[in-house]
């Protein structure tokens, strides 16, 4: 039920400070692909941080590594 799932604006302003100041955010999720990716489309999340990795996309789950790094190859850091 992603289109039940709201982002405060404090939240998203706090997001936009963030990157304005240089950090680079992800959002790393365990999860079917569809219900997580409709959850940050419909927060806004995906426009606000620069990169996401899905479990239900990718194939494996937090706390495997592998998920962190598919997210900050996004983000051109390895």
């Amino acid at each position: 039920m992603p289109y039940l799932v709201r982002c405060r604006p404090a939240v998203m302003d706090a997001l936009s400070q963030l990157r304005t100041s240089g950090w680079k955010m992800a959002v790393i999720t365990n999860g079917t692909a569809d219900n997580q990716l409709g959850k940050i489309q419909q927060t806004g999340l995906v426009e606000a941080v620069g990169a996401y990795a899905l479990s239900g996309l990718e194939g494996i789950r937090k706390p495997d590594i592998g998920l962190f790094e598919i997210a900050a190859k996004r983000w051109q850091l390895i």
